[in-house]
């Protein structure tokens, strides 16, 4: 009951408080209906401001598309050069040894292609019987498969390579004619090689090693036919 009569006494003064819409002059009907809509939008009824969805923008230079992953490979190669002179015998001529670097990126996550050099240096018959110090400039590019053997981890790869290669032989103070099956000057081959490549868990280095050869595109003056075989093994520092 108390409450009851407390509400009876409350009732007026609430009425009282309330705007008395017909008694505002300066007012017309289109002021009083925006009125009363102000009103009812307290209600929490959504605006047309509110429907409105937020245009997003893009930067002023737009979304880089997300870069192919680049690679860096530090090797150390040997390579056994072998010629076939006018006659048809077949000359090893020695084995060399010597760093191996490779740049390139990848164009698919199978496939990458490279680019590089590798020096190494031979002994090489001459015609009196001795040898001499042959200098050898080996600058490949080509493509490399790099696929992921069943069975094995996503972080290992069987690696399949192929592309040429532009070969310059020298010898300080020697000429073409020394040599029982020259080389000097500049060539062109074919290489194709098969090796194997994993990954150092959680890092960006990888190991690989690879054996590779090689065969003589075309000979240019009296230079010798010319195969090779060589293996690398290095690391490989991706970015």
């Amino acid at each position: 009951m108390r409450y009851a009569a407390l509400l009876l006494l409350l009732l007026p003064t609430t009425l009282w408080a309330l705007p008395d819409l017909d008694h505002q002059e300066a007012w017309g009907d289109k002021e009083k209906k925006e009125f009363l809509q102000y009103l009812r939008s307290g209600q929490g009824a959504a605006t047309d401001a509110q429907n409105k969805s937020v245009k997003t923008t893009a930067p002023a230079g737009g979304y880089a598309p997300a870069r192919k992953p680049r690679f860096l490979t530090l090797s150390f190669a040997t390579d056994s050069v072998i010629t076939v002179p006018g006659n048809g015998y077949v000359r090893r001529e020695g084995t060399g040894f010597g760093p191996k670097i490779l740049v390139g990126a990848h164009l698919f996550t199978w496939l990458r292609y490279y680019g590089g050099a590798e020096f190494t240096r031979f002994d090489q018959q001459l015609v009196d019987g001795s040898k001499a110090l042959v200098t050898h400039l080996q600058f490949p590019v080509g493509l490399e498969v790099a696929l992921v053997p069943l069975g094995t981890a996503q972080t290992q790869y069987l690696l399949l390579r192929g592309g040429v290669a532009l070969h310059s032989f020298e010898a300080s103070h020697h000429s073409a004619s020394d040599f029982r099956s020259p080389l000097l000057g500049q060539q062109t081959s074919v290489n194709a090689g098969l090796g194997y490549e994993w990954q150092i868990p959680d890092t960006r280095w990888r190991i690989n090693t690879l054996m590779e050869g090689y065969k003589y595109l075309a000979r240019q003056g009296s230079t010798a036919r010319f195969y090779g075989l060589g293996f690398t093994l290095g690391t490989v520092y991706t970015f």
